[in-house]
């Protein structure tokens, strides 16, 4: 799985900061917001098996940030979409199912 910061950065996503390795936190968002972006998108999977816990889109919306989650391939053609727009968008893909 994948993190990529709104500069192109693509790290490792570090699935030790979720409690398990299909579900995104409060923790890992807030990983992402350090970026400052003005959008977040989350590759679910294609199978769409990752799931976003309530207290990390609570977070985002609290900060006034937009969320797109989708399937991973949905994901990267909007970050593509987004980046190619000069947006500030940072994404996590999960890369498998």
């Amino acid at each position: 799985d994948v993190l990529i910061t709104p500069e192109g950065e693509v790290r490792d996503r570090g699935k030790r900061l979720s409690t398990q390795a299909h579900e995104i936190d409060r923790e890992e968002i807030l990983r992402i917001l350090e970026e400052d972006p003005e959008a977040v998108i989350i590759g679910t999977g294609m199978m769409n098996r990752v799931k976003i816990k309530d207290n990390a889109r609570e977070l985002v919306r609290e900060r006034g940030i937009l969320l797109y989650v989708y399937n991973s391939r949905e994901a990267v053609t909007k970050f593509n979409e987004m980046w190619k727009e000069g947006r500030r968008v940072a994404a996590i893909i999960h890369i498998t199912c």
